[in-house]
């Protein structure tokens, strides 16, 4: 954290010198302070002459953790003054709306951070942590539009593909499906059976399955009874993996592809198992 908001807590500037010859603090670099507890990433990057912004401090408030190897950070041209470039290691100074984004903690709040994300990502996975937000509770839907309302045409132009999604792999794969012209329902209810990940067409659902269920027994035991009510209604059933999703997605939309092409998603559905396709509005 910052001098100022130690002295607003109440600690004197003769206090912090004490606390730093004692060990319970440790001087960053100009008017910036961590506690011995603090987050190593994040002490790296307050040194570095910034803050956590961007992706990595949306996965700090919990949102889809998509930072791969690189930590997401923001700089100011102050701090960019203070810091040697060489102490950046794999930081990403992230680009910025023309707004300067002050903060006096060392993580930038969610709404900056949204915003900041907004600038940076891809378009997939700026939606990817977006939905991830509204699923988890951290922020409305309302919320989103009304933080990055006005902040650029482009940005306007990708809320308008937030969808519901339970998970980022869920994400990516209807913004996937969508761009090649398929026509995907997220979350749709199933008589007798319950939700469903993706319905397409009459008749094909896609379940999309989390590193969890490889592992789990009672998860595949459950996913097992599902697959076979749905399939004794008429529907045929897709499941992907986490890693089908991430690292060998081609062959996966070629196969859906393959199924979509020869029609085999119009097939007619029992009279009980008719998909219920309303949804509420986040």
């Amino acid at each position: 954290m910052r001098t100022s908001v130690l002295l607003r807590c109440g600690v004197s500037t003769e206090g912090i010198q004490r606390q730093v010859d004692v060990g319970n603090l440790a001087r960053l670099r100009h008017g910036w302070y961590a506690f011995g507890s603090a987050d190593p990433t994040t002490v790296r990057v307050v040194k570095a002459g910034g803050v956590l912004g961007c992706a990595s401090a949306l996965a700090h408030h919990g949102a889809w953790d998509l930072r791969g190897m690189w930590t997401h950070g923001y700089r100011s041209a102050w701090g960019r003054a203070q810091s040697p470039a060489h102490t950046t290691g794999r930081i990403r100074w992230c680009p910025s709306p023309k707004t300067r984004l002050t903060s006096d903690l060392a993580i930038l709040p969610v709404d900056k951070a949204l915003t900041q994300a907004a600038f940076c990502l891809r378009e997939h996975d700026f939606l990817v942590v977006a939905e991830s937000l509204v699923h988890r509770g951290i922020l409305r839907q309302a919320e989103v539009f009304a933080i990055l309302q006005g902040v650029s045409a482009r940005v306007d132009d990708v809320l308008t593909r937030m969808d519901r999604a339970e998970s980022g792999t869920e994400t990516l794969v209807r913004l996937r499906l969508r761009s090649k012209g398929i026509k995907v329902h997220p979350q749709v209810f199933i008589p007798t059976v319950g939700r469903v990940d993706f319905l397409i067409g009459v008749s094909l659902v896609l379940e999309v399955d989390s590193v969890a269920h490889h592992f789990d027994p009672a998860d595949q035991e459950a996913d097992m009874v599902r697959d076979q009510k749905l399939v004794a209604l008429g529907y045929r059933v897709i499941r992907i993996s986490y890693s089908q999703i991430m690292f060998d997605w081609p062959a996966v939309e070629s196969r859906i592809m393959r199924i979509v092409r020869a029609g085999l998603h119009r097939r007619r559905l029992c009279a009980d198992g008719q998909p219920d396709l309303r949804w509420e509005t986040m």
